[in-house]
């Protein structure tokens, strides 16, 4: 039981021993602990289904031009073939301005034991920054100036560890990104990340998590943990592996994560059915002095299918 708590402790302890550096670059969100596709393309197709999750990220409410960011993603396990394929799209804007990323992803999981297994990630596609000039209005527009509007090719890799409950990755992204080609000081960006679920009783456990980032020659990161809650269901007994395991789908979360540059964010959520997931996240930053509403919130939707068994191929997210 102590070796527990201090596993508990170092994993959420371990970004607060580090230096509080600069703001942090790129598109960021407080779900991609619940979808880590987001953030390493190894993780795609890491759950035995189909899922569809949309995010809506709000930030500086009542400012006007107040950013935002619309998440889109898409993945599916091929476990015939070890495989997992996904689609994401992101729509980031402030004020006129906005970014638009596509890509498709794609990750090999490498199966090393019945319940360790090693994913390898690439994704490719587009980013297109550019200004919405309709919704430009000057006194004189005369005085305007187009704005250049910016396409590029966009590629992540990355790859990812999983034993039993512990999930560890490396990944880069916008691998030929640089500031010299986008605006918003928008860079490569080089992730480490690793959490570790621990099971406190039948009905609850325990991820803490941390993340380390580089990029534009800073660090930034975040560390914190989300409790899930799981309401008491009798087994479902798997005839074809002739062995009874513990329905883990109808459960609730709650979580809260610290950045190193001045940033809370809590969430919460649920699954309303075993396809339907609904979450709410809440954002405070206290280190800009010049914004009336530092704040930020976001709310998560997934649906989800199951398409393959769990253990037949794979130790995946859902493994027990």
């Amino acid at each position: 039981m102590k070796k527990r708590y201090r596993l508990i402790l170092s994993f959420s302890l371990l970004p607060a021993t580090a230096i509080a550096l600069l703001a942090q670059d790129g598109f960021d969100n407080n779900y991609k602990w619940l979808n880590r596709s987001l953030m390493n393309p190894a993780a795609t197709g890491n759950i035995n289904y189909f899922e569809v999750s949309a995010i809506a990220r709000k930030q500086w409410i009542g400012m006007e031009g107040a950013p935002g960011t619309l998440f889109l993603n898409a993945q599916n396990l091929f476990a015939p073939v070890s495989s997992g394929a996904g689609f994401t799209l992101i729509n980031d804007y402030i004020g006129f301005y906005y970014t638009l990323n596509a890509k498709l992803s794609y990750a090999y999981h490498l199966k090393l034991g019945t319940k360790m297994a090693l994913s390898f990630g690439l994704a490719g596609g587009i980013l297109t920054q550019g200004r919405d000039d309709a919704s430009v209005y000057l006194n004189d527009m005369s005085e305007y100036t187009p704005y250049p509007r910016t396409l590029l090719p966009d590629f992540d890799t990355g790859v990812e560890f999983r034993y039993e409950g512990i999930r560890a990755g490396l990944s880069a992204l916008h691998l030929n990104i640089n500031s010299d080609r986008v605006e918003y000081a928008y860079n490569r960006v080089f992730n480490a990340y690793a959490s570790i679920r621990i099971d406190i009783n039948e009905l609850v456990s325990i991820m803490p998590l941390t993340l380390v980032s580089y990029t534009n020659e800073r660090f930034s990161g975040e560390g914190g943990a989300i409790l899930y809650f799981r309401f008491p269901r009798k087994a479902v007994s798997m005839e074809r592996l002739d062995r009874v395991v513990k329905d883990r789908y109808d459960r609730f979360w709650a979580g809260a994560n610290v950045s190193w540059l001045g940033n809370l964010q809590v969430m919460a959520g649920l699954f309303v059915t075993e396809q339907w997931r609904l979450g709410y996240s809440f954002g405070y930053t206290w280190n800009l002095k010049t914004v009336k509403a530092a704040t930020s919130h976001e709310i998560l939707l997934s649906w989800r299918i199951k398409t393959s068994e769990p253990r037949r191929y794979l130790c995946l997210d859902d493994c027990e």
